[in-house]
Order: C-alpha cells, then sequence, then structure tokens
C-alpha cells in the first residue's frame, strides 16, 4: 500500500537550492508541492524563471503567509542566512508539531553563542536551537526520524564530513587536517554580484575566505575528535556551474594508512548514496545528481581523501529530501534512487 500523499512548501523557491528541492518534489512519490514562496517573483509562474520546467511545473509562486504555510506537512526553508531565525518560531507558534528542514545556517551549530561567533549576529530563536537536529542524513537518522526542525549542512561541509566523521570516529586524521575544496558559482548563491559575475569567474580559479569561511567551525563541530584536531579549510571557486571536489590531506597514525581504504568502501556499501571510485573524481561524475564521490591516495606518511558531490545536490536539495523523508518515516533516499 502506497504512504498517503504528503504537502510540501518551499520558502526562497526561486534560488538556486530552492529551485532544486521543488524539481526534486516534483518527482516525488509521496510529497506534492504545496506552496512556492519567494518576496521577489510573487505572483509569477515558477516556469517563467526555470522555462526547463514549463508543463511541469506551473505553480506561481506565492508571498510569505505563515498561516497557509503552517498547513502543509513539511516546509523547506531555502533563505538566506538569519532569515529562518525569524520564520521558524512563527511557523511553529503556529503549528507546533510542522515539520521543518532549514537549508540556512541559523541552526547548524549546537549553541547560540557559537553560531553569534560565527556569524557575527545575535540569535533571536535560542530555543529551536537546543531541539534542532544537525541533518547529515547517513550519519543522524535515528536523531533525524525524532525531529521535527532539521539543520541541513552547509555544502563544503557536507562534502569533507562525509569521509571525515568516518575517518574521525577510528582516530585516523592525526592532529593536522588541510580541507582544499573548490565549487562551482551556484554555491554563492543566485543574487547578482561583481565576485559573481562572468568576466571575474570564466577562466578563474580563485581562493576566498582563507581562514574565516564559515564552514570551517561547522565542519571542526561535527567531526569526532576535533579538540584534538588543528583544521586549515581553503574554498575555492571555479569557472563551472556547479560541483563541489574536495582534497582532505591529513597524517594519520602509523598504522592507520592502511585502514582509510576499507573504511570508506564500507561507508560507500552500507549507503547506497556514496561510491567508492577507484580514481578520483571529478564534478561532472556527480553533477545533477545526489552522489557523493570518494577515493584516497596515500603515500608513506600521509592521505589524501578525495570527496565530491553537486553543490546543489547532497550539498542542498537532494540532502533537504533526504532528511524531509525520515522526519515523514518514509525511507531515507526515496524519489532519489
Amino acid at each position: 500500500m502506497s504512504p498517503s500523499p504528503l504537502a510540501a512548501s518551499v520558502v526562497g523557491a526561486s534560488g538556486y537550492a530552492g529551485a532544486e528541492v521543488v524539481a526534486l518534489l516534483a518527482d516525488h512519490p509521496v510529497f506534492e508541492i504545496g506552496s512556492l514562496v519567494s518576496r521577489t517573483y510573487s505572483e509569477q509562474p515558477f516556469s517563467d524563471l526555470y522555462p526547463a520546467c514549463s508543463g511541469k511545473i506551473d505553480n506561481s509562486f506565492e508571498p510569505l503567509e505563515y498561516e497557509k504555510i503552517a498547513e502543509v506537512d513539511v516546509v523547506f526553508l531555502a533563505v538566506p542566512h538569519t532569515t529562518s531565525m525569524q520564520i521558524v518560531p512563527e511557523l511553529r507558534r503556529i503549528n507546533p508539531s510542522l515539520n521543518i528542514v532549514d537549508l540556512a545556517a541559523d541552526y547548524r551549530f549546537n549553541s547560540v553563542s557559537k553560531f553569534e561567533e560565527v556569524y557575527g549576529v545575535k540569535h533571536n530563536d535560542p530555543q529551536n536551537v537546543s531541539e534542532a537536529v544537525y541533518g547529515l542524513s547517513e550519519y543522524n537518522k535515528d536523531d533525524i526520524k525524532a525531529a521535527s526542525l532539521v539543520a541541513n549542512p552547509g555544502c563544503y561541509a557536507t562534502a569533507a564530513l562525509v569521509p571525515m566523521i568516518a575517518l574521525g570516529k577510528e582516530n585516523l586524521l592525526g592532529d593536522t587536517v588541510f580541507v582544499d575544496a573548490k565549487s562551482g558559482i551556484s554555491g554563492a548563491g543566485r543574487g547578482p554580484s561583481e565576485a559573481t559575475s562572468f568576466v571575474n569567474c570564466n577562466n578563474q580559479i580563485k581562493p576566498y575566505k582563507v581562514g574565516s569561511h564559515r564552514h570551517q567551525p561547522e565542519i571542526l563541530e561535527h567531526t569526532p575528535g576535533s579538540e584534538n584536531i588543528s583544521l586549515r579549510f581553503v574554498p575555492h571557486t571555479i569557472p563551472a556551474d556547479r560541483g563541489i571536489e574536495a582534497a582532505i590531506y591529513f597524517t594519520p597514525p602509523e598504522d592507520g594508512l592502511d585502514k582509510i581504504e576499507n573504511i570508506l568502501v564500507n561507508l560507500a556499501d552500507k549507503n547506497s548514496l556514496f561510491r567508492y571510485r577507484k580514481n578520483p573524481a571529478g564534478i561532472k561524475a556527480v553533477a545533477n545528481t545526489p552522489f557523493c564521490d570518494l577515493n584516497v591516495h596515500c603515500d608513506e606518511k600521509t592521505a589524501v581523501v578525495f570527496s565530491c558531490i553537486d553543490n546543489l545536490q547532497k550539498g542542498a536539495a537532494s540532502q533537504a529530501i533526504q532528511n524531509a523523508n525520515l522526519i515523514s518515516g518514509l525511507n531515507m533516499n526515496l524519489g532519489l534512487e
């Protein structure tokens, strides 16, 4: 017997990540699109903004109306950081049992003080910070199933943490970890800026926010044994629409080099959306998919683990669907495999 349909609303549906959620919902066997919210494009059809969806997703964008949004079964918040903390309290006041998946950063940290330190703004919803569950789906399945508010991880954080959590649990990361990560331009969001203009991005690989990127403390917070690890995270933009390739450098204990590949292979064997490859994957291998592709190269003392995802899929929308599946009592990968 098929599950009953569940209504889902997407707030911020006009942005890149929000639109990816909408497209995945349109193909989902259980979720149905309830409303698509956009303050910028209210009353315009979704397919006007994304013509490839014409005839399939012709819902019009709607204004933000809390009472209407709170009537559905699950709400996805694909909004700028610090916006969710304004929306979540209102939705939960109207419907305390409403399932919410937040793609912003507002609930990713375990404490209000840590969020305020990293983002430099006061958090106005401390109660829900303590109740939110970090939504790295494959690792936190049981907690997510019992939650009603899930914080979707950041895209860089997802790419790094998929292998680092497994290796950290086995104390294999050593005391210094370097994460060199490269992302497509869509990671900066839909809003235009000088930094993401064609002339500044084309034929260009550029590091940015070295030592100050907000995903660095997020990675550390969720890495086992992080209190003994010094992390160096260097993000770059590359002239591509989408995709993240992260190279993670570390020196494991002397007896640890031979264990790394087996751990990653087992991780892929147990999780159908993780794939271990004999050679490092490039971003084309994961573009427009929910997969995370893994590989490791070791020399006599050091290891380099490669982790590759689509920043708009596993780094945002497909992971949000995984989390919505879990909090709705469905198979985690329903609608994705």
